[in-house]
């Protein structure tokens, strides 16, 4: 009866909204713009909220289960969605249509909404991982499918400047993993988690409307950069993402050599001994640290965290910056040095500064 009633009331909202437009008092460039509210900040802070505001204990196998069945229920419906189509004899143009409402559902501005309504704010942590895995697969398979395929010529650019920062700074590498081997409470992990995402939508949004502003360079399409590289995309792209994975896993390997060596020779404890002697400068080295191209960065820093050397600021602000082997990665495909370098400094420049915000706002947990 609840969700009768929540349903009842969100289709009187669309009646209000579908009234407005046919009388005029909204136009279709008000409505992208409060799509664009909905969707990028109202239902995140909504879910955000609840989870930083939620006094009631999480049980991790719940929570665990719940992520599982995220994956198991996306899984099932891309399988579907490839098979589909062509039991009921979609014409090839609709074919990437059908795939997508095989897919998705309506998770954002009807779910979240209804879930609240039905069992609390609360709840609304177990559908965040139904929320991640959508937004994943929407803006990258789901844009691949709409747009042919990658049929040549269709495709620009998906990953800017401003979503690789935003990736960069909401990865967490080992933090996790660590932490759950520490027994810290599934809350504590949650709230520094979501520190960090909000830090990394605003910057990404924020870079992406400069850049925007400025752009005056064609974009590269995604088919040049395919030949580029040599991908042969169009022979099938599990020989591809073959030949690219074995070529990036060597590399990968010899970095991260390179990088242990360095930090055996140096010491974790002669690192934990500096931040400790230095809390002024401690998010600055912590963000020089981050830059370590492995999760080294994010082992040390997270152990110093729950041995209580360092604040949860200074873990967050080398935590920003650490990217794995993504910076190592990226200075390897990416063969414009200067935009890499920028990247680097303003991974390290937000990071420093979030540090140093949460540190004189006194957060910590």
């Amino acid at each position: 009866m609840v969700l009768l009633q929540q349903m009842g009331i969100l289709f009187v909202y669309m009646m209000i909204g579908y009234v407005a437009c046919k009388k005029e008092y909204f136009d279709q460039e008000f409505g992208k713009k409060l799509s664009w509210l909905v969707v990028n900040v109202a239902n995140p802070m909504l879910a955000i909220s609840a989870v930083v505001n939620n006094e009631e204990q999480i049980a991790k196998k719940d929570f665990y289960v719940t992520v599982l069945l995220a994956i198991c229920f996306y899984a099932f419906f891309l399988i579907l969605a490839q098979i589909l189509p062509r039991l009921i004899g979609v014409q090839k143009s609709d074919i990437g249509v059908y795939k997508m409402m095989t897919t998705f559902n309506n998770i954002g501005f009807m779910g979240f909404p209804v879930i609240a309504a039905a069992y609390g704010n609360g709840a609304l942590i177990y559908a965040v991982p139904f929320s991640i895995m959508f937004n994943i697969l929407c803006y990258t398979w789901g844009i691949q499918t709409l747009c042919g395929g990658g049929e040549k010529g269709n495709w620009k650019r998906i990953i800017n400047i401003g979503t690789l920062l935003a990736v960069y700074l909401a990865t967490s590498d080992e933090m996790i993993p660590i932490m759950i081997s520490e027994g810290i409470p599934i809350i504590t992990i949650i709230k520094i988690l979501g520190i960090k995402l909000i830090i990394a939508v605003i910057v990404g949004f924020l870079i992406d409307l400069i850049i925007q502003t400025r752009k005056n360079t064609e974009e590269e399409k995604i088919v040049d950069l395919c030949e580029k590289e040599h991908c042969d995309c169009e022979h099938g792209i599990l020989k591809s993402a073959l030949k690219h994975t074995v070529n990036i896993f060597v590399f990968i390997v010899i970095i991260i050599f390179i990088i242990n060596m360095i930090v055996y020779f140096i010491g974790e404890e002669n690192i934990a001994n500096f931040l400790q002697a230095n809390p002024v400068l401690a998010p600055v080295l912590a963000s020089l640290i981050g830059l370590l191209p492995n999760c080294a960065s994010s082992v040390i820093l997270t152990q110093l965290y729950v041995q209580n050397v360092i604040p949860v600021s200074t873990m967050i602000a080398g935590l920003l910056v650490g990217a794995g082997v993504g910076l190592a990665v990226l200075f390897k495909m990416n063969k414009k040095l200067k935009e890499n370098i920028e990247i680097v400094v303003l991974l390290v420049v937000i990071g420093t500064l979030s540090g140093i915000i949460l540190q004189m706002l006194g957060i910590n947990f």
